[in-house]
């Protein structure tokens, strides 16, 4: 799959960049101190597919101002959302941290978490570096009050952050599939590693994404990271749920 081997070149491309800039921003909500683990979503293809435009098939649609006039978009929730952030939030401090606006993030997160108790903290576009060659919006997690060690981000992107990949748990991106049940399966494992002696270790074995950086075949991508964007989805899931079997054990 060249979309995984492209994904990671892309991340060590970032890492040896040295001029970002950031865009100053007042942080959202002040930072939370506790003894959970964290995890940052984002929102886009992770929590949420959003087109532009009316979809009568969408969970909910808004309309936002632009420099180009009025935007409708369509908003599909991914199966589970509601139940699932639940659960985790009782165990993981739960964070956004979004590459898209504010004013977008926050019309989505009136409907997911409208009494705000779900998500600790909420991060923006604004928040993000930018990238000066490509103009790509990176995430940088020193806003956050924990050590690195504690913070692990659910993206379907690899690039988007400084994080050491190991400190990457990827998900299949969500396109609007209504029988889709990748936040049951991720809700299951994050709970099962809870239960190991050392989470960070537990997902740094399971997925070795960063032993993959100078891999150069993508083939051995597919067979060590969870994404898998072909149609065999079930059989990757099946082969990762018997090497989670043969990690505890």
């Amino acid at each position: 799959n060249n979309y995984l081997f492209n994904q990671l070149n892309c991340h060590n491309k970032q890492k040896k960049l040295i001029s970002l800039k950031s865009n100053e921003s007042k942080i959202y909500r002040p930072s939370i101190t506790n003894n959970k683990i964290t995890l940052v979503f984002e929102l886009n293809n992770t929590l949420i597919y959003s087109t532009i435009g009316y979809c009568a098939t969408s969970d909910f649609r808004f309309n936002l101002n632009s420099s180009r006039g009025i935007i409708r978009y369509s908003i599909f929730l991914r199966p589970h959302i509601k139940n699932v952030l639940f659960k985790l939030s009782q165990n993981f401090d739960l964070i956004i941290f979004t590459t898209t606006s504010q004013d977008f993030a926050d019309r989505v997160l009136s409907v997911i978490d409208p009494f705000q108790t779900i998500f600790s903290q909420r991060y923006y576009r604004h928040h993000c570096h930018v990238n000066k060659e490509n103009n790509q919006f990176i995430k940088v997690f020193n806003m956050i009050e924990k050590p690195i060690s504690e913070i692990f981000v659910v993206d379907t992107s690899f690039d988007s952050t400084h994080l050491s990949l190991n400190n990457v748990i990827p998900i299949i991106p969500f396109l609007g599939n209504v029988n889709d049940i990748e936040l049951l399966e991720l809700e299951s494992f994050l709970s099962n590693g809870l239960k190991k002696p050392d989470f960070h270790h537990f997902i740094s074995q399971f997925f070795q994404i960063e032993d993959l950086k100078t891999s150069t075949s993508a083939e051995n991508l597919n067979e060590k990271v969870y994404i898998n964007l072909s149609k065999e989805s079930n059989q990757y899931r099946k082969m990762l749920k018997q090497k989670e079997i043969n990690l505890s054990t």
